[in-house]
């Protein structure tokens, strides 16, 4: 049985750690006015899993006044959900659900005024829904930031006229580094030391898992859990064939 969900381990960041430096970079850049960095790619790349590195890093948390963090859990626009969602994440405040849409668009007017603030919006789904959220968050040139994940290579080519914005796309891995995060994964207590019988078949499950690191690092804490001899990875591997999706991943065959 597969995990549907897992934790990339620090050990396990092979591209993560490559692209955490450039928004780094750019979210602590000399440019006053509010930015918004959209990172963009297909579901299994990290973009999650690196907006929580950035949100998390020391260097932000000690920089920024104001850090909130909310989801677009659905396709529909609930935008008074998400205000909901941001007022009770930053501020821990009981906020009465009964307001309208106009007043929680002023309290979160209100706590992020003079403020410098990194607002996270997770797994955008919808243009309308970026451009709606983006315009209520007030620009005071003191270096605020909006992250925003998607799947949307044109969210930020719409009609809004953002002050600075910056889209990274994430892409996924080669065969070489698919084989190395699969083996970091697999053999992290063995020092990363994978047997020569078991490294043909690992780089064919590797290569399966088509430069997705959520999918390579789904099935490597599989293989981690197996007895790690050839005949369990054998059926790993026709498991991997005769399948169309791993935890909801697409895999490429």
């Amino acid at each position: 049985m597969l995990p549907t969900t897992v934790e990339l381990s620090s050990k396990s960041m092979v591209v993560i750690e490559e692209e955490e430096q450039v928004l780094m970079d750019k979210i602590l850049g000399d440019t006053d006015q509010l930015g918004v960095i959209a990172i963009v790619g297909m579901s299994g790349l990290g973009k999650t899993t690196l907006a929580k590195k950035l949100y998390h890093h020391e260097n932000l948390v000690n920089r920024f006044d104001v850090r909130s963090w909310c989801t677009c859990v659905s396709q529909v626009h609930d935008k008074k959900k998400i205000l909901l969602e941001l007022l009770g994440y930053e501020f821990k405040r009981h906020v009465e659900i009964e307001r309208s849409e106009d007043e929680l668009i002023q309290q979160v007017q209100r706590c992020l005024r003079k403020r410098r603030y990194l607002i996270v919006i997770d797994d955008v789904w919808s243009t309308i829904i970026c451009d709606d959220l983006v315009s209520i968050f007030p620009d005071d040139n003191n270096k605020s930031r909006i992250i925003v994940t998607t799947r949307l290579d044109e969210l930020l080519n719409s009609s809004v006229n953002y002050s600075f914005c910056y889209t990274r796309r994430l892409s996924s891995i080669t065969e070489d580094k698919s084989w190395s995060l699969l083996k970091n994964t697999v053999f992290k207590e063995e020092n990363n030391c994978c047997p020569q019988e078991l490294e043909e078949i690992g780089k064919q499950i590797a290569k399966s898992c088509a430069g997705l690191p959520l999918a390579i690092v789904l099935i490597g804490g599989l293989l981690a859990r197996l007895d790690k001899n050839k005949g369990y990875w054998t059926k790993v591997t026709q498991w991997l064939s005769a399948s169309a999706k791993v935890a909801g991943v697409a895999v490429v065959h």
